[in-house]
């Protein structure tokens, strides 16, 4: 099923005064299920997302680390997250997928300012518009767990127009 502008059914930037696109009156609802019991690390969906959005992220260097990219971007909307421990003796992998989780209630539309580039589908998608310059570190704004590091490692400074969290006298303060 294709996702059309009547399936929309949030825009970011946009207030309840602003009349809500119409939905059709069907909605398959979709839903994302990894299963970690079964994930080995192989990075498939990781390159699956790049694909399917027609992303590609530079080339990075091994720093010793599976990690690579190291984090998430504009360029890179799903990473895998790989972290070392030691047990029983033995060295082992925990492993977690990190990107968009296409939440009920994207933190992430609420808090872009541009208006249109992220967009929540009738089914539930959570997409962004590439068209729309910076929407991915727009995005991260309205994520909960995003810190000003974060933020300033994507973007490439704190002061992005798009990378503040918090009110207006948080603006103020020196990165």
């Amino acid at each position: 099923m294709a996702m059309e502008t009547q399936d929309i059914i949030k825009r970011s930037a946009t207030n309840p005064i602003t009349p809500a696109p119409r939905a059709r009156d069907y909605k398959a609802e979709v839903a994302k299920l990894i299963d970690v019991s079964s994930c080995v690390g192989c990075k498939a969906c990781q390159v699956a997302c790049s694909e399917w959005n027609d992303i590609r992220d530079d080339v990075g260097h091994c720093v010793g680390v599976y990690d690579n990219p190291a984090d998430l971007s504009a360029k890179s909307w799903t990473v895998m997250r790989f972290s070392e421990t030691e047990q029983n003796g033995k060295l082992e992998w925990l492993i977690r997928k990190d990107g968009c989780m296409h939440c009920a209630e994207p933190g992430c539309l609420k808090a872009c300012p541009s208006a249109g580039a992220i967009i929540q589908y009738a089914n539930g998608i959570v997409d962004f518009q590439q068209e729309t310059a910076s929407a991915a570190a727009t995005a991260l704004r309205g994520v909960r767990l995003t810190s000003r590091a974060s933020i300033k490692r994507i973007t490439g400074s704190i002061n992005a127009p798009c990378a503040w969290i918090g009110s207006a006298s948080a603006r103020n303060r020196p990165a």
